[in-house]
């Protein structure tokens, strides 16, 4: 019988904790055209749905009246002293 023969190891499968930045750039580059052309699709479909579509505005609005007299008639007796108004006497 002959004992099992190991093979070595390449270098770049022995480290499996290290990032090779070079080879991640080199894959950037090779792919550089397909990159520029999808960010280019993607601002001019963004650019044309912003010029074609219709803006929509919408407002939401609560108004909460509280009753601090026990009448009506004080408040308003409050908003005349506000505005200066003389009653004829």
């Amino acid at each position: 019988m002959n004992p099992p023969q190991t093979n070595p190891m390449p270098a770049d499968l022995q480290d499996g904790d290290e990032i090779d930045l070079l080879g991640l750039v080199d894959v950037l580059l090779e792919a550089k055209w397909l990159i520029i052309g999808t960010a280019l699709l993607v601002v001019l479909l963004g650019g044309a749905y912003a010029v074609l579509t219709r803006p929509v505005f919408e407002a939401d609005t609560l108004i909460q009246v509280e009753d601090s007299k026990p009448n009506a008639a004080g408040a308003l007796g409050d908003a005349a002293n506000l505005f200066d108004i003389k009653s004829p006497a």
